[in-house]
């Protein structure tokens, strides 16, 4: 149905009728025009509210990840706690402590003859408590010089345990 088909009658009429039809006619093809264009917005609002839909859900499915996410960072950090508090609660054997101990004192890197000198052991056993002080990460291997033995200094957690453990 076209807008304007029921005014063509009374212009026919009243004269000028090859004008008013024109214009009419120019009318009717606009309205058509706008019909076509409202017809195409609301396709696209259709559409545009579908992938909001879409993205919605999609947002909704990234939250519950991240809140499983979270979850699992806070279960793993608590295994990690647990678990660094059950390391750091481990006493060490006396030799092991002397080790610490002789490394923080002297403030100065040692190598395993060394060690078994000053601590007046078997070399074997220094080494054997050495590797694992430093898998512990208490001790850390020191400055790399070629030709020479490999020395040993204390870490930052070495001397934590040194102040909090041995020394109280």
């Amino acid at each position: 149905m076209v807008l304007l088909d029921g005014l063509e009658k009374p212009i026919t009429e009243h004269g000028s009728d090859a004008i008013l039809k024109e214009r009419i006619a120019l009318a009717n093809d606009k309205y058509s025009l706008l019909e076509q264009k409202n017809a195409q917005l609301v396709a696209e609002r259709t559409q545009s509210e579908a992938k909001i839909t879409v993205l919605e859900n999609e947002k909704q499915n990234l939250k519950a990840q991240l809140y499983q996410a979270e979850k699992e960072i806070e279960r793993l950090t608590e295994i990690i706690e647990a678990s660094a508090k059950h390391q750091s609660s481990e006493k060490l054997d006396k030799i092991k402590e002397s080790i610490l101990k002789t490394l923080f004192e002297t403030n100065r890197t040692y190598d395993i003859l060394q060690f078994a000198s000053a601590l007046r052991i078997d070399e074997s056993l220094v080494r054997y408590h050495v590797d694992d002080l430093k898998d512990k990460g208490l001790i850390n291997i020191g400055q790399i010089i070629l030709n020479s033995p490999i020395t040993y200094c204390i870490s930052k957690t070495g001397r934590k345990y040194v102040v909090e453990e041995i020394s109280t």
